[in-house]
């Protein structure tokens, strides 16, 4: 094990055919790791410890101060301790990754997120997620695939000549902020800019509006800084409906029990094309526990585990949600609770 805390970057020559595990565990500023391009057993990218042929992870160097971090396609493997006490927030895994050595993630205590190419079923086959508490406790974006800060909902309602815009993200980069323009019948009404956190992924704001609102559109964008105005992304036009907020929650026991298996249900008493739940910050289970989330006629929207739900809003077409919650003999935890229900007309 290297312990020169003042070591910034290492070259390692073509000779070198073995490293031993933790070789740079202790480094903890260094920056870079750069590999003899002659080197027949390793290999680096961007100052990255790989294996020749990119399908092992073998370190990432725990001086870096980027707060983000796109593990490459063609990676399978990442090996102990790669990113242990890094400070990254933010990882993006690749539908390779099969295996993540239990200590891989020791004390990477800042990471928030995990954005993940494949579908979560195939995250759930990955060896070794359970075992690297940082990644169990992560957030975990499913079907990744490369465009930072997509917007994941854009929710807009209109009440009593006020329009509410509530806008949701998947992820967020430091130092973003949100831009949303607004249109009626095409043309530019007002524009709003708020930063934005990569801890709170909820952010919501309002409009004065006519009776014509039906005519408004809203574009939201989230820019990298206000000083570059560098765009990350773009939502969808977002055609403003009628909706009505309802009054009631919906709701398990705090902690749920072990053994549950429980269904909450509300059916809105009129005509509506959908409801969107959404769910408070605090839903959270154990990780054999599950959330199964149905429309009227018992179609499947969506099955959820861990912290999935905290925040989140779920979209059910349809005049009727059911929320089932089921548990098995072990751990339990706070269960889920409904912060809102919206019915769009």
């Amino acid at each position: 094990m290297l312990k020169y805390n003042n070591l910034t970057s290492v070259t390692i020559p073509s000779s070198v055919t073995s490293i031993g595990n933790y070789a740079f565990y202790a480094c903890s500023v260094l920056t870079r790791i750069d590999v003899d391009s002659d080197n027949n057993t390793y290999s680096s990218m961007d100052g990255v410890l790989f294996n020749k042929s990119k399908t092992s992870l073998i370190q990432y160097p725990i001086g870096r101060t980027a707060l983000s971090y796109n593990v490459p396609d063609g990676v399978k493997e990442i090996e102990s301790r790669a990113f242990a006490s890094c400070k990254l927030q933010i990882i993006a895994f690749p539908k390779s990754l099969t295996d993540v050595e239990a200590t891989a993630f020791n004390s990477a205590k800042d990471l928030l997120d995990v954005l993940y190419a494949g579908t979560m079923k195939e995250y759930g086959y990955i060896y070794g997620i359970s075992f690297n508490d940082a990644l169990y406790d992560a957030n975990v974006t499913y079907n990744y695939n490369g465009a930072p800060a997509a917007i994941h909902s854009a929710l807009c309602l209109y009440d009593k000549g006020k329009i509410t815009a509530k806008i949701q993200f998947d992820y967020l980069m430091q130092d973003s902020f949100l831009a949303v323009a607004v249109y009626n019948q095409r043309k530019l009404v007002t524009l709003k800019t708020l930063p934005v956190t990569p801890s709170d992924l909820n952010y919501s704001f309002e409009f004065d509006a006519d009776e014509s609102y039906k005519g408004y559109e809203v574009k939201a964008f989230c820019w990298e800084s206000a000083r570059s105005l560098k765009p990350l992304s773009k939502a969808d036009e977002t055609v403003i409906t009628e909706a009505e907020i309802i009054n009631e929650v919906l709701e398990s026991a705090h902690p749920y029990e072990n053994n549950t298996d429980e269904t909450k249900i509300y059916t809105y008493d009129g005509v509506c094309e959908s409801i969107d739940v959404t769910f408070s910050k605090d839903t959270y289970l154990d990780w054999s526990d599950y959330i199964y989330i149905y429309d009227a006629n018992d179609a499947l929207i969506g099955k959820y585990t861990k912290r999935m739900l905290a925040g989140v809003t779920v979209h059910i077409p349809g005049n009727t949600v059911k929320i089932r919650l089921t548990s098995d003999r072990s751990y339990n935890e706070y269960g889920f609770r409904t912060e809102s229900i919206v019915v769009n007309k």
